[in-house]
């Protein structure tokens, strides 16, 4: 607590464990400006602070007055100076003022998901579709293999793109003969050949960060993935809720027209031309 300009009279547990909206209900109830600053409810003179009640409607009722009383009886050992309000943390036993650098360095630290090391954040990638890649490497999305196990009553457990094995996410977005086929010619655009073995999102990913050269490179890789992985749940959307199928190539050039729109637009490349989107290398 420094001069009270940043901590919500009201609302911050800053005289106590608990709020003073929720150890004085009825008088919170009462205030017109509920998410006021500490520093516009008291006043300075002669070193002593003087509480001020600050509502537009003054306290009349002996007993909300007994509540005031007894509010302010609460903040008599709150010290107050001239400096700025400063959040602090606990890192390593030592108090410091929090820093977003320092939780980041904090998180960095905290030993992850082993699945999740293979994610990236891109903010060239939609955040609904980078979130969709985190659920499908933690294997969170609705698949039908995810349904039956959460005790979903469906026709059929069948990958609807190839209707011979169960439906489960590694299956869907790698192994499936639609989906090998979509890969083959995604790893023939992208100039990196992808081997039989690789049978889930996550040994995809491990394999792109070890096999692309630059850093550059391996991001434009790792948007196509994420285009790719979302381009076939699409599908797999379509043929569940629509009826309606996709060719190969038709889904192919989805893919390259979603890649080619969020490079351009936010990657900030405006001068990509989709005429040379054919040649891998212009993504560069």
């Amino acid at each position: 607590m420094g001069c009270g300009n940043k901590i919500f009279f009201w609302l911050d547990k800053w005289a106590g464990d608990y709020s003073l909206k929720e150890q004085f209900p009825s008088l919170f109830a009462l205030q017109s400006d509920k998410r006021c600053l500490v520093q516009h409810r008291y006043i300075l003179s002669d070193g002593h602070i003087h509480w001020t009640w600050g509502g537009e409607s003054p306290i009349t009722l002996s007993e909300t007055a007994r509540m005031w009383e007894d509010c302010v009886n609460r903040l008599e050992n709150v010290q107050l100076n001239k400096k700025s309000d400063q959040w602090l943390w606990k890192q390593d036993e030592n108090r410091e003022e929090f820093r977003v650098g320092n939780l980041r360095s904090e998180l960095d630290g905290i030993s992850m998901l082993p699945e999740t090391h293979v994610l990236r954040w891109l903010s060239r990638i939609p955040k609904k579709i980078n979130c969709f890649l985190w659920r499908a490497v933690l294997d969170r999305i609705p698949t039908r293999d995810a349904l039956v196990i959460r005790n979903t009553h469906i026709p059929s457990v069948l990958c609807v793109l190839c209707n011979t094995r169960n439906e489960s996410m590694d299956h869907l977005l790698i192994s499936c003969q639609y989906a090998q086929l979509v890969w083959t010619t995604i790893s023939l655009w992208v100039k990196i050949p992808l081997p039989r073995y690789l049978l889930s999102v996550v040994g995809l990913l491990e394999y792109i960060e070890a096999h692309s050269s630059s850093q550059d490179k391996k991001k434009v890789v790792y948007l196509i993935i994420a285009a790719t992985c979302w381009t076939l749940w699409r599908i797999r959307n379509n043929v569940i809720f629509n009826c309606k199928t996709t060719h190969v190539s038709r889904a192919v050039g989805d893919i390259k027209v979603l890649s080619f729109l969020w490079v351009k637009a936010r990657a900030g490349k405006t001068d990509l031309d989709w005429k040379e989107c054919g040649e891998f290398s212009c993504f560069k």
